[in-house]
């Protein structure tokens, strides 16, 4: 690996190992020909070009599905479990339709995919880790929870008890699952099967809840006279005022 200050060192040293290019062509295939900008401690930038590792690139490749929307490989990246119908983003609370959610799973290599789930509501958000699936169900009380599947015995397992609010947006990552339960974030760990709330801190200069004044002249509703004539009752912006006639 070299470092480069800048674009021309790396075209000085392509043209070094014998590659005809041009400033236009570094700067135009950079990832292609195996560099990177990388932005430095003090903020500037330089460019990473590796020994002989040339990325061959290429144009996307169409994977052997007939038809599928969410999806998670195999540990070993033969098989995939994916969902053949994409709705999880609709609001429908309990549905049982025609277009609900189920998972398959299949080998890549010979296109054998069957359907591994049989509740006839929502089975969604496949996540493949170790040997077992992960998913999101509504299945018990009616209330999306996550699941463990083991694709072998087709036995499913509960993973949490939820029968308020649906657990949203599951994604796995590092032995550890985290999802949207009401308003807040949560980590489920698989190794030690308990869930935890992720605190968020954002700090803001909370500009759009700060006192002000606000024009109310384009923002009115109703309004009566009181009795003398001498004040007025409007209503503006979810509020009543009282103004001098």
């Amino acid at each position: 690996r070299q470092d480069l200050a800048q674009r021309g060192e790396g075209v000085t040293l392509l043209e070094a190992a014998g590659y005809q290019v041009t400033q236009a062509t570094v700067s135009r295939d950079l990832s292609t020909l195996g560099a990177r900008k990388v932005i430095q401690d003090d903020g500037g930038e330089r460019y990473m070009l590796s020994d002989g590792n040339v990325i061959d690139g290429g144009l996307p490749e169409r994977i052997p599905l007939p038809t599928a929307g969410l999806s998670s490989y195999s540990a070993d990246g033969t098989r995939i479990a994916f969902n053949r119908i994409t709705r999880e983003d609709r609001t429908w609370k309990r549905y049982q339709g025609g277009t609900a959610q189920d998972i398959w799973v299949g080998e890549l290599a010979t296109g054998d995919y069957r359907r591994i789930t049989d509740w006839e509501g929502t089975d969604n958000y496949p996540m493949w880790i170790g040997g077992k699936i992960y998913f999101a169900s509504d299945r018990n009380h009616g209330t999306t929870n996550l699941f463990e599947l083991d694709p072998t015995t087709g036995a499913v397992r509960p993973l949490t008890d939820y029968r308020d609010y649906d657990i949203k947006y599951p994604s796995i990552g590092d032995g550890r699952i985290v999802y949207q339960y009401g308003e807040s974030l949560y980590l489920y760990d698989i190794a030690g099967g308990d869930s935890n709330s992720i605190v968020v801190d954002i700090p803001s200069d909370r500009v759009k809840v700060r006192p002000g004044f606000e024009e109310l002249a384009e923002d009115t509703g109703s309004f009566r006279l009181s009795p003398d004539g001498s004040s007025l009752l409007l209503e503006s912006r979810g509020e009543i005022v009282v103004l001098p006639v």
